[in-house]
């Protein structure tokens, strides 16, 4: 096939290869995550060594991170949500079933509206933008051990009307802090999330006792409290840089709007420490949320070489972070461009 033929193949047919799930390859990347991440861990809260932390750090990170591919995948493949919630979910406070709204996060009538949970408008990258996701994984662990420590053992005695409001202003992996989530069915989703905060409940008071009885060292509490902060802090930043969040107005946007305000980062070391899972090529995942996450890098490739130049998929490329962040700051503090935007 001549080069020109190949850049005239539409985007769709270009990567369609790689839509098929192997199944094997999900599970053991699975487990390569639980047994680099909790072993790791435990052995460096009885014999410290920073090397071994920060790798159990980026594993745990790696595999909570699996709660995105949990929501895509789940259906497709039996027995991955219960064993995401048993090694990583539970235990960090991110039950599966708080992330249930992503999909909104995709619908082209959904994407960047009141109705998307992982949306909002950043009217200007500043300083306050970038300090504040530290400042927030800092407290972040104070309010996941009363959310998810605490209350479990409360709300079951509450009335309906206030389990309704946690469910709907305290249950949601959100960006937008504003969002209210929306039931479909109260009364079973109200019962999924009490077993389901039970059961993260149930995690924290098992290792509070094994740290009481001297099982566990107590530097398991501290060492877990600032990996957490770093796991938080790798997954705010990454998804301040997933998407431009340029869409103020909060309407539907269309298809190639949708893509524009998407980002690809190229791989780097820095982008593989942030956006774990292939989430650094989110403008493909958006075009494509079937292409499975470990072949998102290969289907990249294929469509940088195939794609003719000014295909509306290449301006969504980005050479690293440094590059995007400063994408973002010119057409932020652009008067011109910001003043053009908000005439559209």
């Amino acid at each position: 096939m001549n080069s020109e033929s190949k850049n005239s193949l539409d985007l769709k047919e270009v990567v369609s290869e790689f839509h098929n799930i192997d199944i094997r390859y999900i599970w053991f990347d699975f487990f390569v995550n639980v047994l680099l991440s909790w072993p790791l861990f435990i052995y460096t809260c009885f014999k410290p060594n920073l090397i071994i932390f920060c790798i159990s750090i980026f594993f745990l990170y790696r595999g909570t991170m699996l709660i995105h591919e949990v929501s895509h995948l789940s259906k497709k493949i039996k027995g991955y949500k219960l064993a995401y919630n048993l090694f990583f979910g539970w235990f960090s406070s991110y039950p599966a079933y708080i992330f249930d709204k992503h999909l909104y996060h995709h619908g082209k009538a959904t994407y960047a509206t009141k109705k998307d949970p992982e949306y909002k408008f950043i009217e200007e990258y500043n300083l306050i933008t970038f300090v504040r996701p530290i400042l927030a994984s800092l407290l972040l662990p104070v309010f996941q051990v009363i959310r998810f420590g605490i209350m479990p053992f409360i709300i079951p005695f509450l009335s309906i009307e206030k389990q309704s409001f946690i469910f709907e202003k305290m249950s949601t992996l959100v960006f937008d802090t504003s969002y209210k989530r929306k039931f479909k069915n109260q009364s079973k989703e109200l019962s999924e999330m009490k077993f389901n905060d039970l059961m993260s409940a149930l995690y924290k008071v098992i290792v509070l006792i094994l740290v009481i009885n001297e099982i566990l060292p107590w530097e398991f509490i501290y060492y877990y409290y600032f990996g957490f902060v770093i796991g938080s802090i790798l997954n705010m930043y990454r998804a301040i840089f997933n998407h431009l969040y340029s869409n103020y107005t909060l309407r539907p946007m269309d298809t190639d709007s949708h893509i524009l305000d998407t980002t690809t980062i190229e791989s780097s070391i820095l982008t593989n420490i942030i956006f774990v899972n292939g989430l650094n090529y989110h403008a493909l995942h958006h075009l494509f949320p079937e292409i499975p996450y470990y072949n998102l890098k290969a289907a990249h490739n294929k469509a940088m070489k195939c794609l003719n130049t000014d295909h509306v998929y290449r301006k969504t490329v980005f050479k690293n972070v440094f590059d995007l962040l400063s994408h973002c700051i010119s057409i932020r503090n652009s008067k011109v461009r910001l003043a053009i935007h908000r005439t559209i």
